[in-house]
């Protein structure tokens, strides 16, 4: 089986292959067909996942950033180590990477 234009294509082989099968054989096919298939959505889901949270960690380090620099009475030396504490908590908690 072959993906081609986002429909699967089979050869001559593989339909005659088919056409012999019997309803266990067919099953089992359908079967593993189906998990590859699950398999390889939910591998895309969980890329698609990581990358929403690592943008939801960048967007929430640039606003605290933001918000740090606005700040008066606080010397340069303290909001970087306030960004630096910030940032090391973001990765714990999965939402930034190092």
């Amino acid at each position: 089986m072959q993906l081609r234009q986002g429909k699967i294509r089979i050869n001559r082989k593989e339909m005659r292959e088919i056409k012999r099968m019997d309803h266990a054989q067919m099953e089992q096919r359908l079967t593993e067909a189906m998990c590859l298939g699950y398999a390889a959505g939910k591998a895309e889901r969980d890329r698609e996942i990581a990358c929403a949270a690592e943008e939801t960690g960048r967007r929430w380090q640039s606003a605290v950033q933001k918000t740090v620099k606005a700040l008066k009475g606080i010397g340069e030396k303290r909001k970087e180590l306030l960004m630096e504490y910030v940032k090391i908590e973001l990765e714990k908690e999965g939402i930034c990477r190092k």
